[in-house]
């Protein structure tokens, strides 16, 4: 990223994810946001922005970016979870799920 500043919104998304996992959600959240800047249709940067604000309990700006996922998605449900995730673990699905809950999805 620091050799290529042109790199694919991708990349910030996927390293807030690894923030994310690694409970340092707030380092996380400027590189979600970024991703979501340079690629507003990243659906897995606003998933895990909204999870991210949640965690840390930010539950008006939760609620906030999940309406910007409505804006962007408008047929998004949380049975999409299931496939988009890194994961397979049903627990983590599951925590990710709840924490999405919480902001108004």
């Amino acid at each position: 990223m620091q050799l290529n500043p042109e790199y694919p919104a991708a990349y910030a998304s996927i390293l807030g994810q690894a923030y994310f996992f690694n409970d340092q959600a707030g380092q996380a959240i400027p590189f979600l946001r970024e991703a979501i800047d340079r690629n507003t249709n990243l659906l897995t940067a606003h998933v895990f922005l909204i999870a991210t604000l949640s965690r840390l309990n930010r539950l008006e700006e939760a609620a906030w970016a999940a309406e910007q996922l409505k804006n962007v998605r408008a047929d998004f449900t949380l049975e999409q979870l299931d496939g988009m995730l890194p994961t397979g673990d049903q627990d983590t699905i599951a925590r990710i799920e709840g924490l999405l809950r919480q902001a108004g999805l």
